[in-house]
């Protein structure tokens, strides 16, 4: 019964501990290393000052692969007879290397650790039949993803260096180590033309203690991003021509709001600790996303679908 007893005690005073640690560290008291972006506005625990830095936990890097995860079949769904041709197309978007600031918490994106896969079609309504646009010529399109439940984005975990305790041990351990992955309420949108890409995500924390639905943005309340160009490099044609390359896109959006942290701890009860060390909610100009990319495009228009292998840059 002591025994009993002892342990229960031991592991209420742990949790307890790491719930002390994510008030006085702000979830990462660690120092971040040189290679990451960080605010320069005090030490961990200096009341609200502290940055959360993060670096990616990459297990295999996301690399170009032929629009493996294009909703091919929705992209080559045969519009409506009498109507249009189809000219769906597939877009794979690479991100090679960026910095996300969303309040306090700064986030390196080393190369490969994103990748964005949608293809888009013509927009139809209840009868099936394109919608045109308005002020016309031409139709509304439509933007899709693979059903697989990442709406099109697809990105590795980042590990907040230090975990709850700021610690390199702390990290990786079950109980005070954070995780932090960026997720798509919906498939995202690449402009080719105007080589702009937007989307509106929400980015999960993950800790025994957070819980399983700790977010900053959501649903309802999504963090949406629109990456406008700051570079744009030459155009290439794909082996086939059937499709264009962009290779080293530099993009970059620092007007978008971010909304404070919901479902974290029980009952929301952590909502306000995450909020006071993350910085959010945070309003437009608090926060900025930049990024590096390679973008892919092919028509659908082709003899057979899988296409043919493309040679990359």
């Amino acid at each position: 019964m002591k025994t009993q007893t002892m342990r229960r005690v031991l592991g209420a005073a742990t949790a307890v501990g790491a719930s002390v640690a994510l008030i006085g560290t702000g979830l990462a008291g660690a120092a971040p290393s040189s290679d990451l972006s960080s605010d320069s506005g005090g030490s961990a625990g200096s009341g609200g000052s502290s940055t959360m830095s993060a670096s990616a936990d990459l297990g295999t890097p996301f690399t170009f692969d032929n629009f493996a995860d294009c909703p091919k079949d929705t992209v080559t769904a045969p519009i409506k007879p009498g109507g249009p041709n189809n000219v769906g197309s597939c877009y794979d978007l690479y991100v090679r290397s960026g910095t996300m600031k969303l309040g306090n918490l700064t986030v390196d994106i080393p190369d490969g650790s994103l990748k964005i896969a949608v293809g888009q079609n013509y927009k139809i309504d209840e009868n099936g039949n394109p919608i045109p646009l308005d002020p016309g010529p031409g139709y509304e399109l439509a933007w899709h993803s693979k059903d697989d439940g990442h709406n099109g984005l697809y990105s590795n975990d980042v590990t907040v260096p230090g975990g709850a305790f700021g610690t390199s041990s702390s990290e990786n351990f079950a109980l005070t180590g954070i995780k932090a992955e960026v997720q798509a309420v919906k498939p995202p949108v690449v402009h080719l033309l105007e080589s702009r890409l937007t989307m509106s995500i929400r980015l999960k924390l993950s800790n025994p203690l957070l819980g399983d639905s700790c977010y900053l943005g959501s649903a309802e309340n999504p963090i949406n991003i629109d990456l406008k160009p700051t570079y744009v490099p030459p155009a290439l044609e794909n082996d086939h021509g059937d499709g264009a390359m962009l290779i080293g896109l530099k993009s970059e959006d620092n007007s978008f709001s971010v909304p404070g942290a919901t479902g974290c701890g029980l009952f929301g009860s952590l909502n306000g600790i995450v909020n006071s060390k993350a910085g959010a909610p945070s309003a437009s100009g608090q926060n900025s996303l930049t990024t590096v990319s390679d973008v892919y495009n092919i028509s659908s228009l082709l003899p057979a679908w899988p296409p043919v292998p493309i040679t990359t840059p």
